[in-house]
């Protein structure tokens, strides 16, 4: 649910899909010169966006502590950032990739929103899930709000469930990519403002929810037996990442680890 690159065969078809698509063609063709440069510093064979956005993060990481970056790395950075931002929207703007790679997180939202507006979970106020900077664009690429920035590290998408009147709940959905600031608010698309009615935001989602993920991914059963029995070894550390509190409003969010 987590992971946005747990095994899928399906998924995995539709991004070499997307890979030989004319705009991904287009794109690579307009930036041979940049990727030209790459593989003659980096020493990598440097050939799509993909590629390119490996090296940008190894080199912000770099930065982030300090290390001394190569001469050639000045003169390329804007560029480098650049392909970083448009990676994280040509390889998701895809139903299928949304679908399958970010499906199953909405699910698990939106069946928590139906069990708190229920009564089902009185005591709980906060749902937190860590995952990666490509579920946080995945999820903001879902929700219609991705804004062609790459989410930095630690970004996070907060989903706040308010209550107007006995039964009529609506969802306001935040951002927060910057520190220095209060996260922003996001206006989801056909929600007039910011307050989305909850029965807007799951129709806005439904598409996206897959109803057999494992047979929709092409799974064969061996593998989901495997990848059943894995997860019960591995509930000892799933705790690490899903933590559950109390607060106010009610909340779901999505945070990217830093790594």
């Amino acid at each position: 649910m987590l992971y946005p690159e747990s095994k899928c065969p399906e998924a995995d078809k539709e991004v070499l899909r997307i890979m030989k698509s004319p705009l991904a063609k287009k794109f690579n063709n307009d930036h041979q010169k940049l990727y030209s440069s790459l593989s003659e510093h980096s020493g990598e064979k440097i050939e799509t966006w993909r590629d390119a956005g490996n090296v940008y993060d190894t080199l912000k990481i770099e930065k982030l502590h300090n290390l001394t970056m190569p001469d050639w790395v000045e003169p390329l950075w804007d560029k480098l950032v650049n392909i970083s931002n448009w990676s994280f929207h040509l390889g998701f703007d895809s139903e299928v990739i949304l679908r399958l790679r970010t499906g199953l997180l909405l699910k698990d939202m939106i069946s928590n929103i139906q069990k708190k507006i229920n009564g089902k979970l009185p005591e709980l106020k906060v749902f937190m899930y860590s995952s990666h900077d490509t579920q946080v664009s995945l999820l903001l690429h879902a929700l219609g709000v991705y804004n062609m920035l790459a989410p930095p590290y630690c970004a996070t998408i907060i989903l706040e469930l308010h209550r107007n009147g006995q039964h009529n709940h609506f969802i306001k959905v935040f951002y927060l990519n910057d520190s220095s600031t209060d996260p922003y608010p996001l206006t989801l698309p056909e929600c007039p403002q910011p307050e989305c009615p909850v029965g807007h935001f799951i129709h806005l989602t439904s598409n996206l929810i897959p109803q057999d993920w494992e047979k929709e991914c092409g799974l064969a059963v061996e593998e989901v037996v495997s990848k059943n029995a894995i997860a019960v070894i591995g509930l000892g550390l799933a705790v690490s990442v899903l933590l559950i509190d109390l607060w106010s409003p009610d909340l779901a969010a999505v945070q990217t680890e830093g790594h």
